[in-house]
């Protein structure tokens, strides 16, 4: 079978050599050398895998995946944690450090203070696979909307900025609704959702067809099983519709004290050979297209920004069978992207014949092989 790879030759410029761990939920003390391309972390269930996951997603974002609390992340019985990193390339060697003192989160860049946990992302970039974003992705049109909105804004800073100044002025317009009613204050406030419901539906169709694109680029050549469309659905294709569909929900929106038009209300899917597999897909169909799209993710990251990716991919095994695993680690191993993958499962290893491999235990981390 041929691969379509041309696109995803994404060799690491500045991989993450080195990584500390102290205190990150049940890891106390971990120290680990990683591998510029494959690492596996074997380990049964409740042994740390997913923190150790988390914990880099951490360090290069300057929060955690699941919440901007350092009290939910640091071991419950001690009162600070640590995440450190050395980002290694021919020329430069950077050290990054995250850690608590007081209570209060600090940032360094080779031992200088960093007000910003943004100039961590100048380091590099990671991309997460795990099964809340399987999760998001499977459910209801707003958690699938709100997670693709999240990548786009990791990605795009207007597109983040008119994000956030549309769900400001929705809320405002809700309160309204709820209270006063005001027809002056909700007509203004509804001149704003229609300019930024505009921008923000364009800019998510435009962003997710181009996705769906590299994912079919790096789809098999001879198959149509992982080829996609996309179906995007939205009240927002232009002025004149917008206003029109406005109007017709206003006694609704009064009557249930709520925005019922704007971007925030897009709906999309994606389509193979006529199905909508988000709906109608089989549970493999659906986790496939999820780690395509975490691929294409990789590639725009990596190609597009031109910034360099860690991915990290939490119990792969859980997700794929037999066929579509071997596809999946054939495309990863192809793309000379640094990852970490987990899996409780050592048959993973069976598809690799250069690999760093860590097992977990009871939260400590070592190299095995």
């Amino acid at each position: 079978m041929g691969y379509n790879t041309s696109s995803l030759k994404l060799v690491t410029n500045m991989p993450l050599n080195n990584l500390k761990i102290i205190n990150f939920r049940n890891i106390l003390n971990t120290e680990l050398t990683l591998n510029n391309e494959i690492n596996v972390v074997l380990g049964s269930n409740g042994q740390g895998k997913t923190s150790l996951l988390e914990s880099i997603y951490f360090l290069i974002n300057g929060r955690s995946d699941k919440t901007n609390d350092l009290n939910e992340i640091k071991n419950i019985n001690h009162p600070n944690l640590y995440v450190e990193g050395t980002f290694n390339n021919i020329n430069q060697i950077n050290k990054c450090s995250i850690f608590s003192e007081n209570g209060k989160k600090k940032v360094q860049i080779n031992d200088k203070k960093v007000k910003r946990a943004e100039e961590l992302k100048k380091l590099g970039n990671v991309v997460l696979f795990n099964k809340n974003f399987i999760d998001s992705i499977e459910g209801s049109n707003k958690p699938r909307r709100e997670s693709f909105d999240r990548i786009i804004s990791s990605y795009n800073t207007k597109f983040k900025n008119e994000l956030k100044e549309l769900k400001e002025f929705l809320s405002r317009k809700g309160h309204i609704l709820r209270t006063s009613k005001d027809d002056k204050l909700v007509n203004f406030i509804d001149e704003k959702i229609i300019e930024l419901s505009l921008l923000v539906s364009k800019k998510r169709a435009n962003w997710l067809k181009n996705h769906v694109k590299i994912i079919n680029k790096l789809s098999p050549t001879s198959s149509d099983e992982y080829k996609y469309s996309l179906k995007y659905e939205t009240h927002c294709n232009s002025k004149e519709i917008i206003i029109s569909n406005l109007n017709l929900a206003k006694n609704k929106e009064r009557l249930l004290c709520k925005p019922l038009i704007g971007a925030h209300k897009d709906t999309f899917t994606f389509i193979n050979n006529g199905k909508d597999i988000l709906k109608l897909g089989s549970e493999g169909e659906k986790k496939t297209l999820g780690i395509m799209i975490k691929m294409a993710e990789i590639v725009i990251s990596s190609k597009i920004l031109n910034k360099d990716t860690i991915f990290l991919i939490d119990e792969i095994m859980s997700f794929l069978d037999k066929k579509r695993l071997k596809f999946f680690l054939q495309l990863l191993k192809r793309s000379k992207v640094q990852s970490i993958i987990t899996s409780n499962e050592k048959l993973i290893l069976q598809n690799f014949t250069n690999c760093s491999i860590f097992g977990i235990k009871n939260g400590v981390c070592k190299k095995i092989s």
